[in-house]
């Protein structure tokens, strides 16, 4: 319908071309409503982009109108504000093996999620998977994307990027969602760099099998394998790790390799053998509440059966009461710089009157720990910032110990494009925390804007069963 092209065409204000080849046009627009937005024009019908207008993710940019006809399609999507992996590369060099894990599984997600409407994405790749302010990651670009329409159909010309598009792409095969999962291991193994030689090998050697068949199936199963892969042991060394920079030590810490994943994991054997750490504190913790159940109910429900209440039962002497939950919390987000990188990319549109936008050369904002002898029990973190704003949006996502909410509060102010800038952040985690088990709290918060030399955020910590933790961190900048 030429109304709706004329819609799209017409109806947005060019800002910038940021990318114009053989394969079309992405522009950079300005709607009615003074917000901006990604218009994308293919000279080839993509019958994907009429699809993920059905999909609400964080992890895949929003697709408003997609409009296909029989040569073309016009597309306007979500702007997604943040640099690419590939930038981060080149700036940064290669990336800690915690955050390409942390990609990796976002990636994973975003995917599980594009495959269930039957889209193969087909471009994986550093340079469309994009980092949000608040260290999110984003898979972009569906340009090279088909649906999964016909059982056994082969790619009727050559799509995707060398280096990381698989063999079957190539012809050698059907390409299926396990082409999507080659293309994520090399970029895994990009992200890595030539000289990485740890937990994510063996996955990675798993995903860029050539033969489609030893790959992981799904992305649900690579998910699980990523989360899988680091488990008790990779837990214990942050523990370790956590306890070296309380001591203020320039230690280094080697992490012993686990063994080798088996071609074909056998699903119950591997969950019995690798949940059992992980589901000490579920069990403990419930035994705790059970137990306290019976000893509140027990009497009431005797004495409506006209019984006699059952005798207490005395602790041998000498026996130790086991230390309630006790937080302890290390703050790792306290040099900042003033990110002229990011400011040569976007502009100066970026920074809100009288900030500057910040980076830090900590991976994390910092870790959380439990040094009490049962579970911590959904534990609230809240950070008062003073002379430094954060932009970031609601978002929750599923971890090891539970569920964490990400949640900005008293918004001072609020630019052009609809970003939000707050001084207070709450991090909500929705389970529990076992003894000596640190949870590093990964770029889970998002930019940060500075106005001042010396910021300084207050800590507020709160949990269900512990001592509240309070304390004051002095901030640094460049400025």
């Amino acid at each position: 319908m030429q109304t709706a092209i004329d819609f799209i065409m017409q109806g947005y204000k060019q800002i910038e071309v940021l990318k114009q080849d053989a394969n079309g046009i992405t522009e950079l627009v300005l709607g009615t409503d003074k917000r901006t937005y990604i218009r994308k024009t293919l000279p080839y019908a993509n019958h994907a982009y009429e699809e993920l207008k059905e999909l609400r993710s964080a992890q895949v940019p929003h697709v408003y109108y997609a409009y296909v006809t029989e040569n073309a399609t016009y597309v306007i999507e979500e702007y997604i504000s943040g640099m690419t992996l590939q930038e981060k590369l080149e700036t940064s060099g290669p990336l800690a093996e915690v955050q390409v894990r942390n990609i990796a599984i976002q990636m994973a997600e975003a995917l599980e999620l594009v495959h269930k409407l039957k889209v193969l994405h087909r471009d994986i790749k550093s340079s469309n998977i994009m980092l949000r302010e608040n260290g999110q990651a984003v898979l972009i670009d569906f340009g090279a994307a088909r649906l999964l329409t016909r059982e056994g159909a082969k790619d009727t010309c050559v799509q995707g990027t060398p280096g990381y598009a698989p063999p079957e792409q190539y012809g050698f095969a059907t390409t299926d969602v396990r082409s999507d999962l080659y293309a994520l291991g090399m970029t895994m193994r990009e992200l890595l760099g030539d000289e990485y030689h740890g937990n994510l090998e063996q996955i990675i050697e798993r995903c860029t099998e050539f033969d489609p068949k030893r790959r992981p199936e799904s992305a649900k199963q690579l998910k699980k394998l990523l989360k899988r892969r680091f488990g008790w042991r990779w837990q214990y060394a942050v523990a370790v790790a956590a306890v070296l920079l309380l001591l203020g030590g320039g230690y280094a810490l080697q992490v012993s390799r686990t063994p080798a994943l088996p071609a074909e994991p056998p699903q119950v054997e591997q969950k019995q053998e690798t949940a059992a750490p992980q589901e000490d504190a579920k069990q403990e913790t419930a035994t705790l509440q059970a137990d306290a159940k019976q000893k509140s109910a027990a009497p009431t429900e005797a004495g409506q059966r006209g019984e006699q209440a059952a005798p207490k039962v005395q602790k041998p002497a000498g026996a130790v009461e086991p230390s309630p939950a006790n937080i302890l919390f290390t703050m790792h987000k306290t040099s900042f710089k003033h990110d002229t990188h990011v400011i040569q990319i976007f502009g100066k549109k970026i920074e809100p009157a009288g900030y500057k936008i910040m980076r830090d050369e900590s991976q994390s904002l910092g870790a959380i720990c439990n040094t009490g002898d049962v579970p911590l029990r959904n534990p609230v973190i809240k950070l008062y910032y003073d002379g430094m704003l954060v932009s970031s949006p609601d978002f929750s996502y599923d971890d090891w110990c539970g569920k964490v909410l990400i949640k900005p509060v008293n918004v001072v102010m609020t630019d052009e494009y609809g970003k939000r800038f707050c001084s207070q952040v709450e991090v909500y985690i929705k389970g529990a925390l076992p003894k000596d088990e640190p949870r590093l709290i990964l770029d889970d918060i998002g930019g940060f804007y500075a106005s001042s030399a010396h910021p300084s955020v207050h800590v507020v910590i709160t949990a269900d069963n512990a001592a509240t933790f309070e304390q004051e961190y002095s901030l640094t900048t460049d400025l």
